[in-house]
């Protein structure tokens, strides 16, 4: 997943090569004997739970058989979300990194086997490597195999394409489940609830609010509902991208498409434009802040000539706004993360889209606009949280004392008010 820039010179271009491209192949001997050891593994496990990552994007029925069959709990990183439904009774979390992996080492820690699908496990994939793999109930199938020699070691590790060896894996499983199998329903729906708790307290530390909609939550929960066709939620980089993870429940296979590697701004537009050409027939969404929209926002222009249907929700709040809540944290103060005022309004428009802003009564529901031809834009105006701005006040105070104490003089004055 990510931006990859692949340079090739016109000469290259017309060159013939003798060279061929080939995937592993899943029918040799080696493949046969992976295969035996993974449904080994997995008939024998007491409470499996499985991993998912981008590789298994694109598995669809046969991925979900092979979970209610093996009676596996489901865990997704971000590029995963969407391989199965998010509403499946066996998932109980979608895209954990940054809000929720001391709950999936938990989940983790009770697991008899964890069988990773299609996950490199790098740094962003595993909070900054935080995740507890232990090797001796770790299985991973990859169809990198220089991914699977990579950060955590494995006890059965499988080079393939999971779009061929699942199937194959779900015919050499046992039909039934023995006695000792594991999860429960119940012990799903605990799960779940644990989750959709720390979700929610992620949800309320937001440093954004927005005018216009009831929340954005409820603006996320709308929108899921308001397509009547698979619907992929694009992404740009910045503290939209931190909202849209956290509050969109994604139901369709490649449903949630963000610059996931390089977190690259100016990737969204780019990226919606790609995936409304592969998916004429879906709904595609962009999900863009005003800072990506001066990166790359003249390629509206792009989308408008190609006739493509898209929806662009564009959150302004008048700033770099990941960079500026980096500032605030770590300094109680902000520095030349400002953007001067823009009329996208007008910019939109220029390029031939329509614009709509969600503070306007005549603005069409999400369903119509979603159904409307052509590209829009639609306009949501943030601002600091409640949270966030008790956030901000308390760090420069902090600050302010630390200018006149020192730094002995703050930690001092510490002890002083805790007693000790």
């Amino acid at each position: 997943p990510g931006p990859v820039l692949l340079a090739l010179t016109a000469n290259t271009l017309q060159e013939t090569t003798t060279e061929s491209l080939s995937l592993p192949d899943s029918s040799d001997a080696g493949m046969q004997t992976d295969l035996s050891r993974l449904a080994d593994h997995i008939a024998a496990a007491g409470k499996t739970l499985f991993l998912l990552g981008q590789g298994s994007a694109d598995v669809g029925k046969p991925l979900q058989d092979l979970i209610e069959r093996a009676a596996a709990m489901v865990i997704t990183n971000c590029s995963g979300a969407g391989a199965i439904p998010d509403n499946h009774p066996n998932c109980v979390c979608t895209d954990f990194t940054g809000w929720s992996c001391q709950l999936v080492n938990d989940a983790i820690a009770q697991s008899d086997l964890v069988v990773t699908l299609g996950c490199k496990l790098s740094f962003n994939g595993t909070s900054a490597y935080n995740l507890d793999l232990p090797k001796e109930k770790l299985v991973r199938v990859d169809i990198d195999p220089s991914i699977l020699a990579a950060n955590y070691p494995a006890t059965v590790a499988v080079s393939a394409d999971c779009r061929e060896l699942i199937p194959r894996l779900l015919r050499a499983l046992p039909t039934k489940r023995t006695e000792k199998s594991g999860w429960s329903v119940d012990q799903f729906k605990a799960w779940r609830g644990r989750f959709d708790a720390a979700r929610a307290d992620a949800i309320s530390a937001l440093p954004l609010a927005a005018s216009g909609v009831r929340s954005l939550p409820d603006f996320y929960a709308d929108l899921a509902t308001a397509s009547d066709k698979p619907l992929h939620l694009v992404t740009d980089s910045g503290l939209h991208q931190v909202s849209a993870r956290l509050c969109y429940r994604t139901q369709s296979q490649r449903g949630l498409i963000v610059p996931s590697d390089f977190q690259s701004m100016g990737f969204g537009l780019p990226a919606a434009i790609g995936a409304a050409l592969a998916q004429p027939h879906h709904n595609v969404v962009l999900v863009l802040g005003d800072g990506g929209t001066l990166m790359s926002g003249m390629e509206i222009s792009t989308a408008v000539r190609e006739k493509l249907g898209l929806l662009i929700i564009l959150m302004q709040d008048g700033n770099l706004g990941q960079i500026r809540m980096q500032q605030l944290t770590a300094f109680g103060r902000e520095e030349s993360v400002r953007i001067a005022e823009v009329d996208f309004k007008q910019l939109a428009e220029s390029l031939g889209a329509t614009f709509y802003s969600v503070s306007d009564k005549t603005t069409p529901p999400l369903k119509h606009l979603l159904k409307q031809p052509g590209v829009k834009v639609l306009s949501i105006e943030l601002e600091d949280s409640d949270h966030y701005k008790n956030t901000t006040r308390k760090r420069k105070l902090k600050e302010l004392a630390r200018g006149i104490l020192g730094d002995t003089g703050v930690e001092v004055l510490k002890r002083t008010l805790k007693g000790k």
